[in-house]
């Protein structure tokens, strides 16, 4: 890792070491090109070894530069200098929430009310924008040189825009301890388990100590699965708002808005609280010793060093503690000094007393002294016989784990209360006994409560919707990886997918247990026609619909033709008898009748011969009147046609009757002509 006094990626002076984690180091640095502060955080080279980690870091930082919100820190930079990932933000001088709870204060329900507010205003910008924290922490909360809250390491945060979450244990960002319980269970990581971390950290900012206990960092996280949060009397107003945040089901907590409503109106209703004890970091100045790694690690009041959060601290979040003796918080440095001082100042007053005059006992005294010593003596064994009647109600626990609930109950038989929770775990079956609290062998009073975790079966796994449009071989690799495999399989034609392409997942649900079978439905290609035969000569209005309805796609296209009735079938592409797939083109030429004569009133005789010519009819050499059309200039002007507009030249034969003169030289064309008649 860099040193401080080194210019880091060309442009930052580290100028003191203010934080140290697993994942890296904090610095406090001058930005050399605009001569400002900020705080660089330089994370380990071994995070750019692990698989897409940098590509994960750039979306994530370049997500979080776009929020811009007044309680979320504002972020300047990112890169990767010399294998070393690092992003660059404002720095914060007021210390973290971590510093001051760590310093033994405790906030007012008036302060902490104040600064949740502000963490759940950038909260919701941020949700607003599509990211989620997944890591508030008393050390991820920040506050400027006026006391003003900041949220940080949202750099460090997983997009909520649909991507795939790492598992919780595989997560490498965000305290544990602050989880929610559906992200201890590796469940859909939502909005709200940012809002049940700003809970957890709102009653730990109050009453100075982590509010679950336990004996492993196991114990505490499992705590959590089973326990509401804490809300003791304590929070005053606050206790309300924070049990709704706390709930352990995601649908019974409040949403991110509604978390910063009722902390708003609170923070109203109370009285203006005290500034806030800020911890602020230390000014850096020449010759000043630079922390070392080991004093960051041991939680030296400065910024971003999460005592009790990164360690397994036995002063903060894991207390050693049984069953029926452990209490819900511990006590505050402050509060453990005054304790000690009050029990010594007790016992310097004890053994200080001045000593008493000895004097003779009489007899009567002793035997006073006598028969008390019998009383007591008789009471001491009928306590201890009555106690041994009362241990007779403890039983010794059996071993309920993989069991199925029933039949755990039937042991049990009414002995015990029993809490019932459920999870799920790969490799078990459904009511499936998995933990028992206490353990087995373990003696457990009457009336005393027996907590059992019952399975409900193998671990939900995510239908993977990029199957789609797959070939069935590469599906069911897919799927094998996954731990589930091929249900029942629909096949249905499709014009465009091939056989074997999956068209869809034929599931209700998203996630299925691990081991489920997934139902597809696959293409079976398309379905294969063939062209009827005796088309041709067949009205195209008579079998238009029954070829559409046969899998066709029918393109008509229209001709004129002088020896057959309109709407008559021509020609049929492709031809009769050949086999085609569903959906294809059935290209059907059909008949419009013979060719119209055009409209040729009042065209000029040149234009006239232009425009019969480009149509395909034959101009008569012969006028109307059996003048010859030689005598006309092309400028003359034509009044009408015979066939007229509209109708055929094979109406000519029965419509028109030419004049005696013309009528010889008519009947040696070859093919009926259009005659004109001019103005």
């Amino acid at each position: 890792m860099p040193n401080v006094g080194e210019i880091f990626a060309q442009r930052y002076l580290l100028t003191a070491l203010i934080g140290q984690r697993d994942t890296g180091e904090v610095y406090w640095a001058e930005d050399t090109a605009l001569g400002r502060p900020v705080a660089i955080k330089i994370l380990s080279p071994e995070l750019a070894r692990e698989g897409d980690f940098l590509r994960r870091f750039r979306s994530e930082t370049q997500a979080a530069a776009r929020l811009s919100h007044a309680n979320i820190v504002s972020y300047y930079d990112w890169g990767n200098e010399g294998g070393h990932p690092f992003v660059v933000s404002e720095l914060c001088l007021g210390g973290s929430l971590r510093d001051i709870i760590d310093s033994g204060v405790r906030l007012t329900p008036a302060q902490a009310a104040q600064v949740g507010l502000g963490v759940s205003e950038g909260l919701k910008h941020a949700h607003d924008e599509g990211l989620i924290h997944g890591g508030i922490a008393p050390s991820n909360i920040l506050f400027d040189a006026d006391g003003r809250v900041k949220i940080t390491d949202f750099a460090l945060a997983i997009l909520h825009a649909g991507t795939s979450l790492p598992s919780f244990h595989d997560r490498i960002f965000g305290p544990t301890f602050y989880a929610a319980p559906e992200e201890i269970e590796n469940s859909e990581l939502t909005e709200k388990a940012d809002v049940y971390a700003l809970a957890v950290v709102l009653v730990e900012a109050v009453m100075g100590a982590y509010p679950f206990v336990g004996e492993t960092t196991l114990s505490v996280l499992w705590e959590r699965l089973f326990t509401q949060l804490p809300t003791p009397p304590e929070l005053l107003g606050l206790a309300a708002p924070i049990a709704k945040a706390g709930a352990m089901k995601p649908a019974d907590r409040l949403t991110t808005e509604e978390f910063s409503d009722q902390l708003r109106e609170l923070a109203e209703a109370m009285p203006s609280p005290d500034p806030l004890p800020l911890v602020p970091l230390p000014q850096p100045h020449a010759g000043a010793k630079v922390l070392s790694s080991g004093d960051v690690a041991a939680g030296a009041g400065v910024a971003g060093a999460p005592a009790g959060e990164a360690k397994s601290t036995a002063g903060s979040a894991v207390v050693p503690s049984s069953p029926k003796t452990r209490g819900i918080f511990r006590k505050s440095p402050k509060q453990g000094a005054g304790q000690l001082q009050t029990r010594h100042q007790s016992q310097t007053r004890k053994h200080s007393k001045a000593p008493t005059l000895s004097r003779r006992v009489t007899a009567r005294e002793l035997w006073v002294s006598i028969v008390a010593v019998v009383v007591i003596a008789v009471a001491g064994v009928v306590g201890f016989l009555v106690f041994s009647g009362e241990a007779t109600q403890e039983r010794t626990l059996p071993d309920f784990v993989g069991q199925t609930w029933e039949d755990a109950l039937d042991e049990i038989n009414g002995n015990w209360p029993v809490r019932r929770y459920e999870l799920r775990r790969d490799g078990t079956s459904v009511g499936e006994i998995l933990t028992q609290y206490p353990e087995s062998g373990q003696t457990l009073a009457a009336g005393e409560q027996l907590t059992l975790t019952v399975s409900l079966g193998d671990e939900l796994v995510r239908l993977p919707g990029d199957i789609i449009g797959l070939p069935t071989n590469v599906v069911a690799l897919r799927l094998s990886e996954l731990g589930l495999s091929f249900g029942e399989v629909t096949e249905v034609p499709d014009a465009v997918n091939a056989a074997g392409i999956v068209l869809a997942i034929d599931e209700p649900l998203l996630d299925v247990p691990s081991g489920s079978q997934v139902d597809l439905v696959v293409s079976k290609g398309p379905v294969q026609l063939t062209v009827p035969l005796n088309l041709l000569g067949k009205d195209i209005a008579e079998v238009t619909e029954s070829l559409t309805e046969a899998g066709f796609v029918v393109v008509e296209q229209r001709i004129y033709d002088d020896q057959t009735e309109p709407g008559q079938i021509l020609v049929v592409t492709p031809d009769s008898g050949t086999v085609v797939s569903a959906g294809s083109e059935l290209i059907i030429v059909v008949s419009d009748g013979p060719k119209p004569v055009p409209d040729l009133k009042g065209l000029t005789l040149g234009e006239v011969r232009e425009l019969l010519e480009s149509e395909g009819f034959c101009l008569d050499s012969q006028a109307i009147d059996g003048t010859d059309l030689s005598s006309y200039e092309d400028s003359d002007i034509v009044s009408n046609s015979v066939p007229p507009a509209g109708l055929p030249l094979a109406s000519l034969e029965a419509d028109s009757e030419p004049d005696s003169d013309s009528q010889e030289e008519s009947e040696t064309q070859e093919e009926p002509c259009v005659r004109l008649l001019f103005e």
